[in-house]
């Protein structure tokens, strides 16, 4: 506005050459996004293939390829440093060129009100300090700015994140405390992943105090069922009941604290065997890790350990055999004594002798909990009260195992 009302003419030119310049170093502001793009995405490629190496690492040095997964490491490595190279030259280029810069706009707006408007010295002299104060705060703001978009990238990464959790949430509507005493019911529900079915009209009822088995082929819909019985996914078509009440009428959480779940995959933590076990509930003492691991038939082999509960299990559990941590697993899932145990595939991997100590204790187990059970194992399906075999989607009760659950009930 001083240099407004000192010279338009004068103002107009500075303000021309200004415009010129800005334009001319936004090019580094452009090429510091660039790089932070470039970042951020090579930062998230090389975190993902690094941890999928770590838990693959055993497989990946017993057939000797440990030298190809560092190449491709290497080469993520390679475009971050690529990135930040361009990210440190767009800024140090903006910061050399940009003193130049003013001084040039200056000298041309000069050049200008000498040759064409005669302005009077004292004029030039104050406009030329105007425009030249003026425009170097635009040019550090414009410095700040090739900052900001240079983490862009990452900050638009973390935003979508918290955006895709965000719609993926969970909306809990039911207010109805679950009791589950008698029976729960899967009724005529279908289910689908996009344009994918997974599950057709399927029925299938647990009750109260057995063990039921869902059997079938890999991929089938075995753990898609338990899915919707735990409450992660909603049926597409037909009702899930807890002792006759819609499970959308009921708390999910509630309800899920009634569960002891184990899934396929057990993981254990690098902590101690008391802390897997409790996961670390203040409302869980060492006694009942204690009860939990007996019924699990795990307290002989951990009653002998010279530190008991406090050993530490190691990375990922590599402490104990596979039985061994399938018995902790269990044990985790019974120490909040619950309602419905659900086992997903308990005794895959597992040796004969093991395998019928797992059945053995699941067979004691469904005296005090009800047991549901997914797994293509005969010896598991053999001590099932009712089996359903799961097929494309399709579920249906096996011959020989309705009648016993219906008799008892």
């Amino acid at each position: 506005l001083l240099a407004v009302l000192v010279s338009w003419q004068l103002t107009l030119a500075g303000v021309a050459a200004g415009i010129v310049m800005w334009a001319a170093l936004h090019y580094f502001v452009n090429l510091a996004r660039s790089a932070g793009n470039m970042q951020q995405d090579a930062f998230e490629k090389v975190v993902s293939r690094f941890v999928d190496y770590l838990v693959g690492i055993k497989a990946i040095k017993a057939m000797a390829v440990e030298d190809r997964f560092g190449a491709m490491i290497a080469r993520d490595n390679e475009r971050i440093y690529h990135g930040l190279r361009l990210a440190v030259l767009s800024r140090a280029y903006m910061q050399g060129l940009a003193e130049p810069a003013l001084v040039t706009m200056v000298a041309v707006t000069a050049a200008i009100a000498t040759l064409y408007l005669h302005a009077p010295l004292a004029t030039l002299l104050v406009v030329g300090i105007v425009l030249y104060r003026t425009s170097s705060a635009v040019m550090r703001l414009q410095q700040r700015y090739q900052v900001l978009v240079g983490s862009e990238g990452f900050v638009r990464s973390a935003f979508g994140a918290l955006e895709a959790a965000a719609e993926a949430a969970e909306e809990h509507t039911g207010k109805t405390a679950p009791q589950f005493q008698r029976a729960l019911s899967v009724q005529h529900v279908s289910f689908s992943f996009g344009t994918q079915a997974v599950l057709r009209d399927a029925s299938i009822e647990v009750v109260a105090g057995s063990i039921t088995a869902l059997h079938g082929p890999s991929g089938s819909g075995k753990t898609t069922l338990v899915d919707l019985i735990v409450g992660l996914y909603l049926p597409d078509s037909g009702t899930i009941r807890v002792d006759g009440v819609p499970l959308n009428e009921i708390d999910v959480l509630s309800w899920r604290r009634q569960m002891g779940y184990v899934p396929q995959e057990i993981l254990l933590f690098n902590d101690t065997l008391l802390a897997n076990v409790t996961l670390r509930d203040p409302t869980l003492t060492e006694e009942h890790a204690r009860v939990a691991l007996q019924r699990a038939g795990a307290w002989p082999f951990v009653e002998s350990l010279p530190e008991g509960l406090q050993t530490q299990v190691g990375e990922r559990g590599q402490r104990f055999s596979g039985g061994q941590r399938q018995r902790i697993a269990l044990a985790r899932a019974l120490a909040r004594n619950p309602s419905l145990l659900i086992l997903d595939e308990p005794t895959t991997a597992l040796d004969p002798h093991t395998e019928a100590e797992i059945c053995a204790t699941l067979r004691a187990l469904a005296h005090q909990t009800t047991v549901l059970v997914v797994s293509h194992q005969p010896a598991v399906v053999a001590i099932a009260d009712r089996v359903y075999r799961i097929s494309d989607g399709h579920v249906s009760p096996s011959v020989g195992h309705a009648p016993a659950v219906a008799a008892q009930s």
